[in-house]
């Protein structure tokens, strides 16, 4: 039998509630476990400024590839408004359910309402999750095949082996997805399940397969950006877990990052609780004790908290943000 949408919506909201509970509950239970050697962890004012600063890197490689995919659609956006925007986007990802696509669908929102074409504002937001989501498996693919091969020769790498293999296999039907087609119809159907009442502008198909097909360079250029973002993820990590004090190699700590990304694609706000669940049992699978990826999943949240809050103080005045002369939303 066929769920109505009014069904679903209520299924939808009722599953992200008790995921949100369970989530709460598993942050509680582990505070407390762990609580006390966080509190341990005396940081000094240089060592909490570079926290602070370092996710800055990352911030301006989101506006940077939106700013050439939106040129890719013949948009020429005003940098300032663009970067509020991203900002105020990546606020809401972080907070709410689903991540990545949340703070997608809000950008696809925010820009058609500072002037961008409602159409070129989903292909732009849909190329862009696409983008970063086949450069980051990709290099995920390469980074896990090295692992895989570098632990035939290092026994205490077993972890290594598991990781490897797994993420070597799921990135490998990504690069063949990319290599061999399907790539077209992929974007299509993303856009209009974003936006449905874009489905049938006529010109939106041969846009994007202008696009594919004739405008390369704009997609190199992004999928360069991701790929220096998929980079920039563990670094800051490590940067984290230097400055709490752990010695951890840079393959765990590649990995631990991983492990903390991974849940915030669940229904759970935030991915609350479940960031640190999976950072404590990554801990333990290495040798190191479960209070070790606690603090740098807690860390790692911290580190937002000001780019947060910034994004949240921006969104009552997205409606007055103009990225492009002209009237709002429309094409």
């Amino acid at each position: 039998m066929e769920l109505t949408p009014t069904t679903r919506r209520v299924l939808s909201r009722t599953v992200t509630v008790l995921a949100f509970l369970i989530g709460i509950f598993l942050f509680v239970r582990l505070w407390r476990s762990f609580g006390p050697a966080l509190q341990e962890i005396d940081l000094t004012g240089r060592e909490l400024l570079l926290i602070g600063l370092i996710p800055l890197a990352a911030y301006a490689i989101v506006v940077a590839r939106t700013w050439v995919l939106l040129k890719a659609f013949g948009v020429s956006p005003a940098l300032a408004p663009l970067t509020i925007l991203n900002v105020a986007a990546q606020a809401v990802g972080q907070l709410l359910p689903g991540g990545v696509v949340t703070e997608l669908a809000f950008r696809t929102f925010s820009f058609s309402r500072a002037g961008v074409p409602l159409h070129t504002s989903v292909m732009v937001n849909a190329l862009d999750g696409f983008v970063r989501f086949t450069a980051n498996t990709i290099a995920l693919f390469f980074v896990a095949m090295y692992f895989l091969l570098t632990s035939f020769v290092d026994e205490d790498a077993r972890l290594a082996v598991i990781l490897g293999f797994v993420f070597s296999l799921f990135g490998l039907v990504i690069l063949l997805t990319v290599l061999f087609g399907g790539i077209d119809k992929w974007f299509l159907a993303t856009a209009k399940r974003l936006a449905p009442q874009v489905g049938g502008k006529p010109d939106m198909d041969a846009r994007l397969l202008d696009t594919l097909k004739h405008h390369r360079s704009p997609l190199i250029a992004a999928s360069l950006l991701s790929l220096i973002g998929f980079i920039l993820e563990p670094l800051q990590l490590w940067v984290i877990v230097k400055a709490a004090g752990f010695t951890l190699p840079f393959w765990a700590v590649f990995w631990l990052t991983q492990a903390i990304g991974l849940p915030r694609s669940l229904p759970v706000p935030g991915g609350i609780g479940l960031v640190e669940e999976a950072s404590v049992q990554f801990s333990r699978l290495i040798g190191e004790a479960g209070s070790v990826g606690f603090t740098a999943s807690i860390l790692w949240r911290l580190r937002l908290v000001p780019y947060i809050l910034l994004g949240l103080l921006c969104i009552p005045f997205l409606g007055f943000m103009k990225l492009v002369r002209g009237e709002k939303g429309h094409s």
